[in-house]
Protein backbone atom coordinates (compact mmCIF):
# COMPACT_ATOMS: atom_id res chain seq x y z
CA UNK A 1 0.00 0.00 0.00
CA UNK A 2 1.63 3.23 -1.10
CA UNK A 3 -0.66 5.69 0.76
CA UNK A 4 -2.92 3.88 3.29
CA UNK A 5 -5.89 5.55 4.93
CA UNK A 6 -9.58 5.45 5.65
CA UNK A 7 -9.76 2.71 8.29
CA UNK A 8 -13.26 1.32 8.63
CA UNK A 9 -14.86 -1.77 10.15
CA UNK A 10 -17.55 -3.66 8.26
CA UNK A 11 -19.05 -6.94 9.48
CA UNK A 12 -16.13 -7.56 11.84
CA UNK A 13 -13.41 -6.93 9.22
CA UNK A 14 -11.12 -3.87 9.32
CA UNK A 15 -10.40 -2.31 5.93
CA UNK A 16 -8.07 0.37 4.63
CA UNK A 17 -7.69 1.94 1.21
CA UNK A 18 -4.81 3.00 -0.93
CA UNK A 19 -5.66 6.73 -1.11
CA UNK A 20 -3.82 7.38 -4.38
CA UNK A 21 -3.95 5.55 -7.67
CA UNK A 22 -4.13 2.62 -8.01
CA UNK A 23 -7.07 2.76 -5.60
CA UNK A 24 -7.32 -0.52 -3.73
CA UNK A 25 -9.22 -1.96 -0.77
CA UNK A 26 -7.23 -4.02 1.73
CA UNK A 27 -8.37 -6.06 4.72
CA UNK A 28 -6.22 -5.98 7.85
CA UNK A 29 -5.74 -8.94 10.19
CA UNK A 30 -6.02 -7.25 13.59
CA UNK A 31 -3.89 -9.96 15.26
CA UNK A 32 -0.94 -10.14 12.86
CA UNK A 33 -1.26 -6.79 11.07
CA UNK A 34 -1.14 -8.57 7.71
CA UNK A 35 -2.76 -6.61 4.87
CA UNK A 36 -4.56 -8.60 2.15
CA UNK A 37 -5.66 -7.07 -1.15
CA UNK A 38 -9.44 -7.43 -1.50
CA UNK A 39 -9.81 -5.73 -4.90
CA UNK A 40 -8.78 -2.83 -7.08
CA UNK A 41 -11.34 -0.03 -7.03
CA UNK A 42 -12.70 1.58 -10.16
CA UNK A 43 -14.65 4.79 -10.68
CA UNK A 44 -13.24 6.91 -7.82
CA UNK A 45 -14.31 10.35 -9.09
CA UNK A 46 -11.48 12.61 -7.80
CA UNK A 47 -7.67 12.33 -7.63
CA UNK A 48 -7.47 11.53 -3.88
CA UNK A 49 -9.51 8.89 -2.01
CA UNK A 50 -9.63 10.47 1.46
CA UNK A 51 -12.33 8.79 3.51
CA UNK A 52 -14.54 5.77 3.88
CA UNK A 53 -17.42 4.86 6.19
CA UNK A 54 -19.86 1.95 6.60
CA UNK A 55 -23.37 2.94 7.71
CA UNK A 56 -24.53 -0.62 8.35
CA UNK A 57 -25.99 -0.90 4.86
CA UNK A 58 -23.69 0.86 2.38
CA UNK A 59 -19.95 1.55 2.16
CA UNK A 60 -19.37 5.19 1.22
CA UNK A 61 -16.19 6.85 0.03
CA UNK A 62 -15.02 10.46 -0.17
CA UNK A 63 -12.66 11.79 -2.79
CA UNK A 64 -11.19 15.24 -3.42
CA UNK A 65 -9.11 17.16 -5.91
CA UNK A 66 -8.55 19.83 -3.19
CA UNK A 67 -10.77 22.17 -5.24
CA UNK A 68 -13.90 19.99 -5.01
CA UNK A 69 -15.05 16.85 -3.22
CA UNK A 70 -17.56 14.09 -3.92
CA UNK A 71 -19.04 11.08 -2.17
CA UNK A 72 -19.64 7.71 -3.79
CA UNK A 73 -20.83 4.25 -2.90
CA UNK A 74 -18.50 1.25 -3.04
CA UNK A 75 -19.68 -2.13 -4.30
CA UNK A 76 -18.07 -4.48 -1.75
CA UNK A 77 -18.12 -7.41 -4.20
CA UNK A 78 -16.63 -5.82 -7.31
CA UNK A 79 -14.84 -2.67 -6.12
CA UNK A 80 -16.88 -0.49 -8.48
CA UNK A 81 -17.42 3.03 -7.12
CA UNK A 82 -20.56 4.91 -8.09
CA UNK A 83 -20.49 8.72 -7.69
CA UNK A 84 -23.46 10.25 -5.85
CA UNK A 85 -24.50 13.65 -7.20
CA UNK A 86 -21.89 15.99 -8.64
CA UNK A 87 -18.47 17.06 -7.40
CA UNK A 88 -18.81 20.14 -5.17
CA UNK A 89 -16.55 23.12 -4.51
CA UNK A 90 -18.63 23.82 -1.38
CA UNK A 91 -16.34 21.32 0.38
CA UNK A 92 -13.13 21.80 -1.58
CA UNK A 93 -10.80 19.52 0.38
CA UNK A 94 -12.83 16.82 2.10
CA UNK A 95 -10.23 14.90 4.10
CA UNK A 96 -12.29 12.46 6.18
CA UNK A 97 -15.77 10.95 6.16
CA UNK A 98 -17.92 10.21 9.22
CA UNK A 99 -21.28 8.57 9.70
CA UNK A 100 -23.38 6.82 12.28
CA UNK A 101 -24.34 3.18 11.77
CA UNK A 102 -27.78 3.91 10.44
CA UNK A 103 -29.05 4.06 6.88
CA UNK A 104 -31.12 7.12 7.89
CA UNK A 105 -28.16 9.07 9.35
CA UNK A 106 -26.33 11.77 7.41
CA UNK A 107 -22.65 11.69 6.51
CA UNK A 108 -20.19 14.39 7.62
CA UNK A 109 -16.83 15.51 6.20
CA UNK A 110 -14.05 17.75 7.47
CA UNK A 111 -12.38 20.04 4.95
CA UNK A 112 -8.67 20.97 5.00
CA UNK A 113 -9.12 23.94 2.66
CA UNK A 114 -11.72 25.99 4.57
CA UNK A 115 -11.38 24.14 7.92
CA UNK A 116 -15.12 23.50 8.17
CA UNK A 117 -17.44 20.59 8.95
CA UNK A 118 -20.00 19.69 6.28
CA UNK A 119 -23.11 17.51 6.41
CA UNK A 120 -23.67 15.38 3.32
CA UNK A 121 -26.94 14.08 1.94
CA UNK A 122 -26.38 10.39 1.06
CA UNK A 123 -28.98 10.46 -1.71
CA UNK A 124 -28.04 13.67 -3.52
CA UNK A 125 -24.37 14.05 -2.53
CA UNK A 126 -25.01 17.71 -1.59
CA UNK A 127 -22.61 19.21 0.99
CA UNK A 128 -24.10 21.67 3.51
CA UNK A 129 -21.94 23.79 5.81
CA UNK A 130 -22.38 22.92 9.50
CA UNK A 131 -19.77 25.38 10.77
CA UNK A 132 -16.08 26.17 11.26
CA UNK A 133 -13.87 23.67 13.07
CA UNK A 134 -12.15 26.55 14.87
CA UNK A 135 -8.71 25.10 14.07
CA UNK A 136 -6.45 25.00 11.02
CA UNK A 137 -6.37 21.26 10.31
CA UNK A 138 -3.82 19.53 8.13
CA UNK A 139 -3.28 16.13 6.50
CA UNK A 140 -3.00 13.26 8.96
CA UNK A 141 -6.72 13.19 9.69
CA UNK A 142 -8.75 10.15 10.69
CA UNK A 143 -11.74 9.58 12.85
CA UNK A 144 -14.74 7.56 13.82
CA UNK A 145 -18.08 7.63 15.58
CA UNK A 146 -18.43 5.81 18.90
CA UNK A 147 -21.37 3.44 18.29
CA UNK A 148 -22.26 3.45 22.01
CA UNK A 149 -22.96 7.18 22.40
CA UNK A 150 -22.70 8.49 18.78
CA UNK A 151 -19.84 10.85 19.69
CA UNK A 152 -17.73 11.90 16.69
CA UNK A 153 -13.94 11.74 17.28
CA UNK A 154 -11.16 12.91 15.01
CA UNK A 155 -7.43 12.34 15.11
CA UNK A 156 -6.30 15.62 13.65
CA UNK A 157 -3.20 17.69 13.23
CA UNK A 158 -3.46 21.31 14.38
CA UNK A 159 -0.56 22.37 16.63
CA UNK A 160 0.47 18.69 16.70
CA UNK A 161 -1.13 15.25 16.40
CA UNK A 162 -4.12 15.09 18.73
CA UNK A 163 -7.53 13.55 19.44
CA UNK A 164 -10.63 15.78 19.66
CA UNK A 165 -14.42 15.51 19.60
CA UNK A 166 -16.41 17.14 16.79
CA UNK A 167 -19.68 18.92 17.52
CA UNK A 168 -21.99 17.98 14.62
CA UNK A 169 -24.39 20.84 15.38
CA UNK A 170 -21.82 23.68 15.30
CA UNK A 171 -18.85 22.11 13.49
CA UNK A 172 -16.45 23.05 16.29
CA UNK A 173 -13.62 20.83 17.46
CA UNK A 174 -13.65 20.21 21.19
CA UNK A 175 -10.60 20.54 23.45
CA UNK A 176 -7.60 18.26 22.97
CA UNK A 177 -8.34 14.90 24.64
CA UNK A 178 -4.80 13.53 24.14
CA UNK A 179 -1.75 14.01 21.92
CA UNK A 180 0.51 11.63 20.01
CA UNK A 181 4.25 11.57 19.36
CA UNK A 182 3.90 11.43 15.56
CA UNK A 183 1.33 12.04 12.87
Amino acid sequence: ITFPGGLVMRNGIVYTVNQSSPFQLWSIDTVTGTHTLVFNMTGVPQANFTGMVWDGTTMYGLSTSVTQSQIFSVNMTTGACTPIGAASAVCAGGIELFGRRSAAASLFATDIVADNLYKINKTTGVFTLVGPLGQNINFGQGGTVDPNDNTFYTCCYTAGPELRKIDTTTGALGPVLCTYTAQ
